[in-house]
């Protein structure tokens, strides 16, 4: 069960599911707190950390070592790309703290690290969100409780992808897909045969391919 509670050092303790695995399982910092939902994409500078959405509560402030709080993310599923150039940028709150089990938010920290060997914001899931409203611009910590997230049910072939039967590339696809769907509390997942992709859009800066780790497994 989630809680918020009295810290040792008399600041309050959050604790929540672990939705994507931080440095550490807990994370010290200034509340950033919103009720409403945050667009990352349009919503956040990832260079800077401000949040530059001028109709959010959050307009101005920075989100950079903060322990952000949101009730989910809201919008535009290029989220992920934002969470993501926080990342890299070192311009990522130190926690993320959810109503909702949001896998667009979750997906960009995933991506960060599985790809760049970056280490992603400690981001929970808490039931006692609300509560927390009281608390905005204090120093709080975070933590994971011991209720680790339960795994889909795995075909054979799901199992080969994951373990690298296939090679590298769907192995690394395989371990996103499957992190998301535990955050999602998927019971199994659904083979697709095909997909039409109607837009891919990348902000950020050039990487060279050799930066992205294990980029170069396939290449000849």
């Amino acid at each position: 069960m989630e809680s918020i509670q009295p810290a040792a050092a008399d600041h309050p303790k959050v604790e929540g599911t672990a939705l994507v695995a931080g440095a550490t399982h807990q994370a010290t910092g200034r509340l950033a707190f919103s009720g409403t939902g945050l667009s990352f994409w349009g919503g956040v500078d990832p260079v800077t950390g401000i949040v530059i959405d001028e109709r959010h509560p959050l307009h101005g402030r920075v989100v950079t070592d903060t322990i952000l709080a949101i009730p989910s993310g809201r919008g535009s599923c290029t989220a992920s790309q934002i969470v993501l150039e926080l990342v890299l940028n070192n311009t990522a709150p130190r926690a993320i703290v959810l109503k909702d089990r949001d896998a667009v938010v979750a997906v960009g920290a995933l991506v960060a690290r599985e790809f760049f060997g970056a280490i992603p914001p400690l981001i929970l899931a808490c039931t006692d969100f609300d509560a927390l409203e009281s608390f905005d611009g204090e120093i709080v910590s975070v933590a994971s409780n011991d209720t680790p997230l339960p795994l889909p049910q795995l075909t054979d072939a799901d199992r080969n992808a994951l373990n690298g039967a296939d090679g590298p590339a769907e192995q690394r696809a395989m371990r996103i897909v499957v992190e998301t769907a535990r955050i999602q509390g998927a019971a199994s997942l659904v083979d697709v045969s095909a997909a039409h992709i109607d837009a891919c859009t990348y902000v950020g800066p050039c990487v060279e391919i050799n930066q992205c780790v294990g980029c170069t497994d396939n290449l000849h």
